[in-house]
């Protein structure tokens, strides 16, 4: 016997006989061990012992295809997992109907069914744990079959509290017009509108025929006219630069944004600068999607905006630069109604001379970036003015003033250089986390909760480091340093010290949940 006919007879072609198909995973750990002998054997030089494997392993396949109920059972298992059924014959074993709780809000319960089967399911009642019928259906709640799943909103009233609290334990009771009662368990949980998923139009990658207040030459895409009004989401493909001229007024309604995978020009100037702005007050903002190149953004105010949303995909920047390089300058981020006024991601970044305020959350966010900010204004945030988080920066000369939460927030093995630093009326000054360093010099905060604060938030990275010098608290300010144990505080070259106090513990659980400490 040669080593072809050898293996040939191990991993068998003709592993099916009487039409059962064998069991891969039987198969497979008879191979493996007679793979294992064969392995030995020739190491050995004794063919013999080779040749008894395979009979032996013959003899097992055999065995195993005579008995197919094994396979059978196998295969009426899978039956009653994909039908959600114990019993198998006539669709009425089958279960029904699929039931989903959308809400519960001021004693009103909404559920949504839909029959899942091919013949008409008659609704009867709604049924608490302990098999009472809290609800009757009216006699025509009747859904019949379609060919695919329709699914039918119903409100019950004067719903107790404590019956709709219990979400795991509402069943739904139904027939199929014999008179036998079956049952189905109310998912606590809202249905999974397809439509979200139909509805969701980022792949899209050019749509600019469809606007035609939209030219462009051999060089660049332009808008054409003083003031541009966009009502629905606008997609630029990359090739070609986008400019925006100074003076010009991009006005995004009805929930309108614009994607562009082509690198930005606004070219604004101090006499007449760029603004985007919602007038209805829906506008969705700017995304610089994987550009390529590196954009510039000169005298533009970004006014109004919230964050982009389509379907199941969201962002949470008013403006978003997505791994697409941007030098900013002499602009403004203003009034944005969502998580981050700015975010740039996995981008390299200048930002000199610009401002933030009434941020409804963060003003500014770096993720794993490398970046320079200076000589820039950060007011009236809801959080933090500055968030990094996996990013390289440097922030020279700048003010934050009535910071909602955080003035200088480093997290996820940041590294952050600051220089000329005033912080005034935040929650905290400076909060160091999760490994990231934060080192500079002439730093003030004044009129804060916290002065500093050094915390691990999550346990894959570890503690937090700080080095300054120069560092004044001026004002009132309700606790100076706040040091979780193993990380370390410098200032001026002298190592300061962590507190015990329970008072101190109570605020470190408040921050690494994420909870207000005021």
């Amino acid at each position: 016997m040669n080593v072809k006919n050898l293996f040939e007879k191990l991993f068998f072609k003709d592993i099916q006989a009487d039409d059962y198909p064998s069991s891969r995973k039987s198969l497979m750990l008879v191979k493996v061990i007679c793979t294992s002998v064969i392995v030995l054997v020739f190491l050995g030089g004794s063919l013999f012992v080779v040749t008894h494997a395979i009979s032996h392993y013959k003899e097992a396949r055999d065995n195993f295809l005579l008995e197919p109920e094994r396979i059978e059972d196998t295969a009426v298992g899978l039956r009653k997992a994909v039908f959600f059924t114990k019993e198998e014959g006539d669709p009425t074993s089958v279960q029904g109907i699929l039931a989903y709780l959308e809400g519960y809000e001021k004693g009103r319960l909404e559920l949504e069914i839909g029959n899942i089967n091919d013949i008409p399911v008659d609704l009867v009642s709604i049924q608490d744990k302990e098999g009472k019928n809290i609800y009757q259906f009216e006699e025509n709640a009747i859904l019949d079959p379609n060919d695919t799943i329709e699914y039918h909103t119903f409100e019950f009233y004067n719903v107790n509290e404590k019956i709709a609290g219990n979400r795991q334990e509402l069943f739904v009771n139904y027939s199929y017009g014999d008179g036998e009662i079956k049952q189905a368990l109310v998912s606590p949980f809202s249905r999974i509108d397809d439509e979200i998923f139909i509805s969701t139009d980022i792949r899209i990658k050019d749509n600019m025929s469809g606007f035609d207040f939209i030219a462009e030459n051999d060089e660049y895409i332009y808008f054409v006219g003083d003031e541009v009004m966009i009502s629905e989401p606008l997609f630029i493909p990359s090739g070609k630069e986008l400019r925006v001229f100074a003076g010009q007024k991009i006005d995004l309604t009805t929930q309108a944004f614009i994607v562009t995978r082509a690198t930005v020009d606004f070219a604004g100037d101090e006499a007449k600068p760029i603004r985007v702005f919602s007038s209805d007050g829906t506008g969705r903002g700017l995304i610089i999607l994987q550009a390529g190149g590196r954009s510039t953004v000169s005298h533009t105010i970004f006014d109004g905006l919230d964050t982009p949303v389509s379907g199941v995909w969201s962002l949470t920047g008013a403006v978003t630069f997505y791994e697409s390089d941007v030098d900013i300058q002499h602009s403004g981020f203003t009034n944005n109604v969502c998580e981050d006024g700015l975010n740039i991601i996995r981008s390299d970044f200048s930002i000199t001379n610009s401002y933030f305020a009434d941020s409804f959350s963060d003003a500014f966010d770096a993720d794993f970036c490398t970046g320079l900010i200076t000589d820039s204004t950060f007011s009236r945030t809801g959080n933090d003015a500055v968030d990094a988080s996996g990013s390289q920066l440097e922030i020279i000369n700048a003010n934050m003033e009535s910071i909602g939460d955080k003035g200088i927030s480093g997290g996820e093995h940041s590294q952050i250089n600051i220089e000329g630093i005033q912080i005034v009326d935040a929650v905290i000054g400076i909060a160091s986390k999760d490994l990231s360093l934060i080192t500079g010099e002439n730093i003030s905060v004044s009129n804060s909760m916290i002065g500093i604060t050094l915390y691990e938030k999550k346990p894959e990275f570890g503690p937090a480091f700080v080095d300054i010098n120069n560092f004044h608290l001026t004002g009132q300010v309700d606790l100076d340093y706040l040091i979780q144990q193993k990380s370390i505080l410098k200032i001026d070259d002298q190592l300061i010290m962590p507190r015990s106090a329970a008072k101190e513990s109570l605020l470190f659980e408040k921050m690494i949940a994420g909870e207000p400490i005021q």
